[in-house]
């Protein structure tokens, strides 16, 4: 309220405040960057766009807002008075917004980089389909299918994997994505010289 004197009409109640007091407030609160409160308002455009709500313009429809997301699944806990400067004070409050649905699927692979080349090109040669003569093309295909399948079951067994699948979130852009595999990246790289 005390940043949107605007809004609140609260500009005829602005007071100078002591030095002192802003001093003893830096040091009792924990402070964002910041570029925080920007990408805070953006992640809140970003919800309130997708619940289809617009930014309030005065009190009423600051309070409007408050109540809606009430109703929505995004809890509000009610606000509290903090920390006083003169004649105000900072209010806040807690919004837990909910998780994405999470959905799980089951993933089948088989790792053909691991197998050896050698091996697997002499059960191909030493196998039926190579050392048959065949007179129906039915047969040859099914053999083919069969004898395939068997000695690469041997060799790259099929392996199954449970993955997790997130929905895409707005603000999770490429540059964090970069941003990410590099971070893992580097710690591979402290893991290996603390090893090493």
């Amino acid at each position: 309220m005390y940043f949107l004197p605007h809004l609140y009409d609260t500009a005829d109640y602005k007071v100078d405040v002591d030095p002192r007091d802003i001093e003893e407030f830096m040091d009792h609160s924990s402070m964002c960057d910041p570029d925080f409160s920007i990408d805070f308002e953006e992640f809140a455009e970003i919800i309130m766009s997708e619940l289809g709500l617009h930014r309030p313009t005065n009190v009423k429809e600051g309070f409007d807002l408050y109540i809606q997301l009430i109703g929505y699944d995004i809890n509000v806990l009610p606000p509290k008075s903090t920390y006083y400067i003169s004649d105000h004070c900072f209010a806040e409050c807690q919004l837990s917004t909910p998780g994405p649905n999470i959905l799980v699927k089951e993933v089948s692979y088989r790792k053909f980089k691991q197998i050896d080349m050698e091996n697997f090109r002499s059960d191909i040669v030493s196998s039926v389909l190579c050392n048959s003569e065949w007179t129906s093309l039915e047969e040859l295909a099914q053999c083919y299918d069969t004898t395939l399948s068997q000695i690469l079951d041997k060799h790259a067994p099929v392996n199954t994997k449970i993955l997790t699948v997130r929905p895409r979130v707005p603000w999770f852009s490429l540059e964090l994505k970069k941003l990410k595999i590099s971070r893992r990246k580097l710690e591979n790289v402290e893991i290996e010289i603390t090893a090493g």
